[in-house]
């Protein structure tokens, strides 16, 4: 049976719910921060943050992330899963007032009580916009009631109605031809960049550009400008147009240069005139590239390395192309990931997850292919089982279900404190059952586990004062808990 929650709040400067309101993020005076389950005395996870200062807002980005404001104007973001460090971004120079996430978004509001609020991509970890929105009164508190209406209260208790523009309104402007509008207001309101209206917009004009490419190629000048002329007064397109034209004063040049197989200035001319590289010249150039360089390979591996160098003559003294050609005569292949990706699967086929997982934290790129993905969500699974019988005090079952994988010395940290808290529980139940010589022979496991700390003192007490039974503690800390006899049994 669970037991009510029995947390001093007195302890707590703030907290914040996730979105399922299962769990919540408390921030304690003394800088410390602490992962609960609602309706849970003890905490799951004590989270590691990166600096000490103290933290003054709280966010959940999804149910792995936390994102924490603090005095001096730092935004952290810390993984619930491997209770990491992910990213720090120092963004005002005064304390973090708010971190409000937009639903069903990448996107984040941050406001420290001046006059503007920002936006920062939490997937991607970047500033989007710094001075989003700006007033003429410092901000007192922001809200958003829905996905797209921000109340905002300014010190002198004015209060602003903000409508934030959403991709239906994008989609309207796409639709009426407002072309002009449109890049307009995906200036004005960075949020809309990702959406699929935003991508089609780009879409669009990419097309157009590759057309006008196409037109100047055969010289025609006219067709080049009736297809851009929609985006000649766009201000984030200028610079680009302005290139292309520049860039066909040179094509002729280019042309001959690559007629004559002069491919170091034809590499070099297009490193300044970008457009150049959506000739077709350049894509011949390029297919040609490819062609030689896998002829190459054979030839390495045929052992013929005259062979491969005579096949890459032509591209011998292109900088771009240096690096690799060295690698081709030298017989070094891009090979190490598939090295890795063999040895996760030989270690998987024999069943030894333990090394599998040891091997995957050890080269974390594995996580990102389709086995390593299967395993790290199996692994995600056996915590969350392995959390619920923590929070009912199963030692047995949690050591049942985690296996040998509970001595990862890799995971050792979220894996300490579940166990942690499984033993607080058993000890607490033990006691409410006056069942003292196993409540007793629990508290010793728990000091040989982890040493005194301040929960272990409570329920010491609590045991002492029940069972008129002063403890004899004599028992030394192990120098790590997955040393303990408990582990290796």
């Amino acid at each position: 049976m669970a037991q009510p929650l029995h947390v001093d709040k007195n302890l707590f400067n703030l907290t914040t719910s996730d979105s399922q309101n299962k769990h919540f993020i408390a921030s304690t005076h003394d800088k410390q921060l602490f992962l609960y389950k609602h309706n849970f005395k003890y905490p799951l996870l004590n989270l590691n943050s990166s600096n000490n200062s103290t933290k003054t807002a709280l966010s959940f980005f999804d149910t792995n992330t936390v994102i924490t404001g603090d005095t001096n104007g730092n935004i952290e973001f810390i993984s619930i899963n491997t209770n990491s460090h992910l990213k720090s971004i120092h963004l005002f120079t005064k304390k973090i007032q708010q971190i409000i996430h937009i639903p069903n978004t990448n996107y984040i509001l941050i406001h420290s009580s001046t006059d503007n609020i920002a936006i920062i991509d939490a997937k991607s970890y970047k500033i989007i916009q710094k001075n989003y929105k700006k007033f003429k009164k410092n901000i007192k508190t922001i809200e958003l009631i829905g996905q797209n209406n921000l109340i905002v209260t300014l010190a002198n208790n004015e209060i602003i109605n903000i409508k934030i523009p959403s991709a239906s309104t994008l989609r309207s402007l796409i639709l009426h031809n407002s072309i002009k509008e449109a890049f307009a207001l995906l200036e004005e309101e960075p949020m809309l960049q990702n959406t699929l209206e935003a991508k089609n917009l780009e879409k669009n004009f990419n097309k157009a550009y590759q057309q006008a490419v196409d037109a100047l190629s055969i010289n025609n000048l006219h067709l080049a400008n009736f297809l851009l002329d929609i985006y000649k007064d766009i201000p984030s397109k200028k610079s680009s147009l302005m290139l292309l034209f520049k860039s066909f004063e040179e094509y002729e040049r280019f042309k001959t240069l690559h007629r004559e197989k002069k491919y170091a200035l034809c590499y070099a001319i297009t490193l300044k005139y970008t457009p150049l590289k959506m000739t077709k010249e350049y894509l011949t150039m390029q297919k040609r590239w490819d062609k030689l360089s896998t002829l190459a390979q054979k030839e390495v591996v045929a052992g013929s390395f005259e062979g491969a160098k005579t096949i890459l003559n032509d591209f011998i003294t292109v900088n771009s192309k240096r690096t690799r050609i060295q690698e081709i005569l030298l017989g070094v292949k891009e090979q190490n990931i598939e090295d890795e990706l063999k040895t996760i699967q030989n270690l998987y086929e024999k069943n030894d997850f333990f090394a599998c997982y040891e091997y995957m934290d050890k080269y974390p790129e594995l996580y990102q292919s389709e086995l390593g993905g299967y395993l790290q969500k199996h692994y995600i699974k056996l915590i969350s089982t392995s959390e619920d019988y923590a929070i009912n005090g199963d030692i047995k079952m949690f050591k049942t279900t985690l296996g040998e994988l509970i001595k990862l010395p890799t995971r050792k940290d979220r894996v300490g404190e579940l166990l942690g808290i499984c033993f607080l529980v058993r000890i607490q139940k033990q006691l409410l059952v006056s069942d003292f010589n196993t409540a007793k022979g629990l508290i010793y496991s728990y000091i040989d586990l982890f040493s005194i700390d301040e929960k272990i003192v409570i329920l010491m007490k609590e045991y002492e004062e029940l069972s008129q039974e002063t403890l004899a503690i004599t028992l030394e800390r192990k120098s790590d808990w997955l040393e303990s006899d408990f582990i290796k049994l």
